[in-house]
Order: C-alpha cells, then structure tokens, then sequence
C-alpha cells in the first residue's frame, strides 16, 4: 500500500535524496542542461521553495521507507490579446525509486496532486516530460494524460540539429 503526505519544509533532506533519481537520468542523458545532483544545495532549493506558497510537494511511502515525491506550482496566466487568462496545476517533478516502480506510487502522487488542484478550483492538470524519458510518459498517459503541446530545439552545439 502506498502512504502519501503533504511534505513540508522539515522534507527537504529527504526530498533531495529522492530527487536524485530523476536528476542522474537527466544528467545522463542531457549533460549540456543539467547538473548533479548536489544534496546540501538541493535540499536548501527545497527549503526555500516549499517556504513560499506557490509550490506543493507529496512525498509517498511504502512500508514506512520514503520511496517518491511530487513537486507542483499552480500556476496564472492572465488573458491577452492572444489567449484567454489560464489558471493550472503544474506537475514539475515526479521521481519514483526504482524499487517501487509499477506499485502505484507516481500514480497515487498525481492523485494527491489532482485532489489538491481540484480543492483549489484549478479543472486543469499540466506537466512536462523529455523525449528521453519513455517511461515517464508511458506512466503519466496510463493515468490519464494526453499530448498537449510538441516541443522542438535546433542546437548545432549539441549535435541536435537536423
């Protein structure tokens, strides 16, 4: 079974530990864009972050162990002359450690993230994730999200143009 908690300040250690998953993949695979992880200013982001009141974040266990986290921001834009004002959820980080992958732990996040949204008067739930994450995006279309927008870069530097 799979225990989700609002995370707090007092969290940040333990949400640095469990971002390190999602951040060494990242690394992996776009050096040129990110860093590695470094527990002690990760931790004081978190710190800073979660003393504001823009951002929410879950963490979630299974058997006591802290094995995910979820970091979201509701986010406003006004209308323009293009489009209409949006109010929305962005999910910005989900990280699930291996050993508790297929269990229902990103799912049960997302849940808690969506509840919170909802109880905020926010209808829409948005989140992002890279081409290189398969398993990412295979996970976040099986609980219900669909493609709303293809991103595309041209970087000669990094051997990405076409």
């Amino acid at each position: 079974m799979v225990d989700v908690r609002r995370a707090t300040v007092e969290d940040a250690d333990a949400l640095a530990a469990l971002n390190a998953v999602v951040q060494d993949l990242h690394v992996a695979e776009r050096p040129e864009l990110f860093l590695a992880a470094d527990p002690s200013r990760v931790a004081a982001w978190f710190r800073e972050v979660l003393e504001g009141d823009g951002a929410r974040a879950w963490i979630a266990a299974v058997e006591g162990a802290s094995v995910g986290y979820l970091l979201a921001f509701h986010e406003r834009r006004p209308a323009n002359p293009f489009a209409r004002e949006r109010r929305w959820c962005e999910i910005d980080q989900v990280s699930v450690v291996e050993g508790a992958r297929g269990r229902g732990v990103a799912r049960a996040l997302i849940d808690a993230a969506v509840v919170d949204a909802e109880a905020c008067g926010l209808d829409r739930v948005e989140l992002a994730a890279w081409s290189f994450n398969e398993r990412a995006r295979r996970a976040f279309e099986r609980v219900g999200f669909v493609p709303m927008m293809v991103r595309f870069e041209r970087d000669r530097r990094a051997g990405r143009e076409s």
